[in-house]
């Protein structure tokens, strides 16, 4: 019998051993990671079935946001979200979570059995099919390829910030603020001719891929 194959994303160290052990014991092939970043770049190659993943991994992109781009390129995998809120709280993201995705407490995913209840949920529903965007977006598809900054900066952006704005927000001088946004601009395909333009389309596409933001303070 082939091994079902898992990613498990966590930035907290307990709850990705507690996970991914747990997964471990009942027959899965687990990849763990700390982050978005080291899960993008990991993926093909652990080729998972499942994705287990919390919802706010400390740095962007999100853990539904990371769904999602997976998603794209894995319309067959699986999504279990964990979240220390009730799965009410995540409804604002809908836009940000594929289809038939399983929301559960970290409550339920650090008990084994609940664990293994909420993954076969999954593991049931998954469809090859997303709620927003479909997977033919080319800004969903370039979205996998983006860097943790990068991803970070198209966020920003969406939220209404300017150049100045976000190299304070992430302590950085606007000058690197501005290579990150031409590099970003040039991934998306979005004309970078007319600024202000190109920052009303990068905003635009973040929303219909991702929701809005939340605020920055």
């Amino acid at each position: 019998m082939v091994a079902r194959r898992a990613m498990v994303v966590e930035d907290h160290p307990m709850t990705r051993g507690l996970v991914a052990d747990a997964l471990s014991h009942n027959g899965f092939e687990v990849t763990a990671v700390a982050g978005a970043e080291d899960a993008v770049a990991q993926f093909d190659e652990c080729d998972p079935d499942l994705l287990v993943a919390d919802v706010h991994l400390g740095s962007p992109p999100s853990g539904s946001e990371l769904a999602l781009i997976l998603a794209t390129r894995a319309p067959h995998l699986a999504v279990v979200l964990m979240s220390n809120y009730p799965a009410s709280h995540l409804a604002r993201e809908a836009k940000a979570i594929p289809a038939h995705t399983v929301v559960a407490s970290k409550q339920q995913v650090t008990n084994q059995g609940e664990l293994l209840s909420v993954v076969e949920a999954a593991l049931r529903n998954r469809q090859p099919q997303l709620l927003e965007p479909q997977p033919s977006s080319p800004f969903a598809q370039e979205a996998a390829s983006l860097t943790t900054p990068q991803m970070e900066v198209w966020r920003l952006i969406a939220a209404g910030l300017s150049n100045a704005a976000i190299a304070e927000h992430r302590g950085t001088t606007v000058a690197a603020t501005e290579r990150i946004v031409t590099r970003l601009f040039a991934r998306l395909g979005v004309d970078g001719s007319a600024s202000l333009n190109a920052r009303v389309a990068a905003a635009r596409e973040y929303i219909a891929l991702f929701g809005p933001p939340d605020q920055v303070i």
